[in-house]
């Protein structure tokens, strides 16, 4: 019987890997400003295949400031990346240059794309209610975007894993869960960050600070410029959803 992939998303890779683990994804998900230097890239990806696994470079959204990184960045993390690696991109305005720098990698769609449901106001929600099953759906549960993601050439999806629960995938399409923090809100503004700075970020970007008010149900949780939820609960059968691959984060993503 297949087994869900196990993968590790660290805050920065030191050569230490749980033996479960198949994948380790590397790179910035919310903050262009703390995706690490092509050098530094690159070593990680080269230290992971080293140990014999695979790597999924994960890209930012983007600042316009930023964008004209990427034509540099790229082809050269391209000549590394192996068959069964991936680019996951979390802003659809890097797919064109992904596919011109890195033909033949397969590119995954973000789970900042999914366009899920998310944050602390839906634990009181009645689960016998008509609004459950649409607050389990995102994006990637629509026939139409699968039409497009079929046409990108996507075939993998990426999901956070809300406290309501995630509807199952429509057929043809793959998902991956994060765990255990839930992406909620993000901003260009950060507490850490000077207005108007276009060069790199010194990490890590400030203390974790915990967000408590009385609406709310549970605690927000931000790092930077971007707020989650913390679930440690998973689905009992994963693969009855679509799901054949659980990203684990040891600490609050970047």
């Amino acid at each position: 019987m297949a087994e869900v992939e196990r993968c590790i998303f660290p805050a920065g890779f030191d050569g230490d890997l749980p033996a479960e683990t198949g994948r380790v994804y590397l790179g910035a998900e919310f903050c262009c400003w703390l995706l690490p230097p092509v050098r530094q890239l690159v070593f990680e990806i080269t230290s992971v295949h080293h140990l014999g696994r695979r790597v999924s470079v994960v890209l930012p959204v983007l600042n316009e400031s930023f964008l004209p990184r990427l034509p540099a960045l790229l082809p050269a993390l391209s000549e590394f990346l192996h068959e069964g690696d991936e680019i996951v991109i979390s802003d659809w305005g890097a797919l064109a240059l992904v596919r011109s720098f890195c033909p033949g990698v397969e590119v995954v769609a973000g789970r900042i794309l999914s366009g899920q449901k998310r944050g602390p106001q839906v634990l009181p929600l009645d689960e016998s209610s008509g609004a459950a099953g649409y607050l389990r759906r995102s994006r990637w549960h629509s026939e139409a975007m699968v039409e497009i993601l079929r046409d990108l050439g996507i075939c993998r999806v990426e999901l956070d894993n809300p406290v309501q629960g995630v509807d199952p995938l429509p057929s043809g399409l793959r998902g991956t869960l994060h765990t255990p923090y839930a992406f909620v809100t993000s901003s260009r503004n950060c507490p850490w960050r000077t207005s108007g700075s276009t060069a790199a970020c010194r990490g890590p970007c400030g203390e974790v600070f915990r967000l408590d008010a009385a609406p709310l149900d549970a605690p927000l949780l931000q790092r930077g410029n971007t707020q989650f939820m913390k679930n440690r609960g998973l689905p009992a059968d994963p693969f009855s959803l679509g799901v054949d691959r659980v990203v684990f984060h040891p600490s609050l993503p970047r």
